[in-house]
């Protein structure tokens, strides 16, 4: 990346240019990293309390990358409603619902 930024610094302003897009690089990975992290935990918790698997079964793929998929737009901003469709399921107790 920097060998192609050289070629812009022709004169002061594409430099000043290309040296704030790799500050701005430098800046925004370790923020990245910190958030496919979270985006990760979330998404495993999200596998193992089964909320929001209709969010996830919609995506028709695998339903761990579903989960995912799911997580990752509700941490950007788009906000879903979650979904607690298995408790519909018989096989839950819903005494406490009540």
């Amino acid at each position: 990346m920097v060998k192609i930024l050289f070629y812009q610094q022709v004169n002061e302003t594409l430099g000043l240019m290309s040296t704030l897009i790799v500050q701005v690089f430098g800046a925004v990975i370790p923020f990245l990293f910190i958030f496919f992290m979270w985006v990760i935990y979330f998404c495993m918790l999200g596998c193992i309390l089964g909320a929001n698997k209709s969010n996830a079964d919609s995506f028709h793929i695998q339903a761990s990358l579903g989960f995912f998929l799911t997580t990752y737009g509700n941490g950007i901003g788009n906000i879903n409603n979650p979904s607690i469709a298995f408790l519909d399921d018989k096989n839950y107790d819903k005494s406490v619902l009540d």
